[in-house]
């Protein structure tokens, strides 16, 4: 169909470079205004690292974990045309949008005055039950902070996707004939939570 003029696109980066594994390299967040320049100098006056040089630089928190930053129409954004290539209609789940993006990072102390001042306090809701921080972003979409185990290093842990309503029970039986593993979420039993081919940690959720 057409694409909207007002296409917006945030999205995680999964890759491997090098002698790393594949891992979720960066995230990237649509703010409404960008000062680049402005963000830069808030941040470095108050002993943060900021990006590098470009309009794709990416901006490092304190565990060095990276947030890719655009003012829409940008980017991917721009990119998106209406393609006449076949689309395979007959996947099991039905993506709605992004649910969340979980950060580990190695203390809630140390990372949350640089979240407070990159997103404001107002989106920061009270630690839950299991020991996580929630910045509600608009759209319904959340960052999750957690601290990491002991001798684990800071990541972006996993990503959530809201999906229209599906059969668990086959989505979980394809998982497992696609060598996927179905992995226990007794912190979300709300989600179907599983690593893809390249051991990337995935989660589903039922839009609300």
């Amino acid at each position: 169909g057409d694409v909207p003029a007002d296409r917006q696109v945030g999205y995680v980066a999964i890759g491997a470079a090098g002698q790393r594994q594949p891992a979720i390299g960066h995230y990237c967040v649509l703010a409404k205004v960008y000062d680049r320049a402005g963000m830069a100098s808030t941040l470095q006056t108050a002993g943060f690292g900021v990006a590098g040089a470009g309009p794709t630089g990416m901006w490092p928190d304190p565990d060095k974990l990276e947030l890719q930053l655009f003012q829409p129409p940008a980017g991917l954004v721009t990119a998106a045309v209406p393609s006449p290539l076949e689309v395979q209609r007959d996947g099991l789940l039905t993506p709605r949008g992004v649910d969340h993006v979980m950060l580990r990072v190695t203390s809630l102390d140390k990372s949350l005055p640089y979240y407070r001042l990159v997103y404001g306090n107002a989106v920061e809701r009270p630690r839950d039950k299991n020991g996580r921080i929630w910045l509600q972003l608009a759209g319904n979409t959340r960052l999750g902070l957690e601290e990491v185990s002991q001798g684990q290093m800071p990541s972006i842990a996993h990503y959530t996707l809201k999906v229209a309503p599906f059969d668990r029970g086959a989505h979980e039986t394809r998982l497992k004939e696609l060598n996927a593993r179905v992995l226990p979420a007794p912190d979300e039993p709300d989600v179907v939570r599983f690593t893809d081919n390249n051991g990337i940690i995935v989660e589903v959720r039922v839009a609300e």
